[in-house]
């Protein structure tokens, strides 16, 4: 098994304005995943739920970005 940490310190908030024109280190996240087998979450817990920067990756790996590239989180 091979295991990479993915840095998404940098991620923009999700704002459906840019949400169809992505940042690109939004891209190269979704670009991981989607190469990835599966992945693993791990994370503090923060008032009882996961931090609003993890729900903000979900988000963004979660929602189509254009209408050939769906989200990347199937299958994994």
């Amino acid at each position: 098994m091979s295991v990479k940490i993915i840095d998404y310190s940098e991620l923009p908030l999700l704002f459906q304005n840019i949400e169809y024109s992505i940042p690109e280190n939004v891209k190269k996240i979704r670009e991981k995943i989607r190469k990835a087998d599966g992945f693993w979450l791990f994370t503090p817990e923060n008032n009882h739920f996961s931090p609003g920067v993890l729900k903000n990756l979900i988000d963004w790996l979660s929602r189509p970005v254009s209408k050939i590239e769906g989200q990347v989180l199937n299958v994994k």
